[in-house]
């Protein structure tokens, strides 16, 4: 049997897409590391971020709004 996300597909149904196997492992992967990229990207912008707050100071919103919006522009 092979999954696709939560859900099982039949063997059948595996037997008549033969790649359906590789497919899902490809997705999941892509998956994983695009989250990790955004996770990654936005704690590296706020840690930028913070550093430059500290020569030229302005409200700490502006930072977490640039730090969340930049990264998910970026993996969309």
């Amino acid at each position: 049997m092979v999954n696709l996300g939560l859900t099982r597909v039949d063997d059948a149904l595996a037997a008549k897409h033969p790649g359906l196997e590789t497919y899902a492992a490809c997705q999941s992967y892509a998956f994983m590391k695009g989250t990790g990229s955004f996770v990654l990207g936005a704690a590296g912008l706020l840690a930028v971020q913070g550093a430059l707050q500290r020569k030229l100071p302005y409200p700490r919103h502006w930072s977490l709004l640039i730090s969340w919006r930049l990264p998910w522009a970026v993996t969309q």
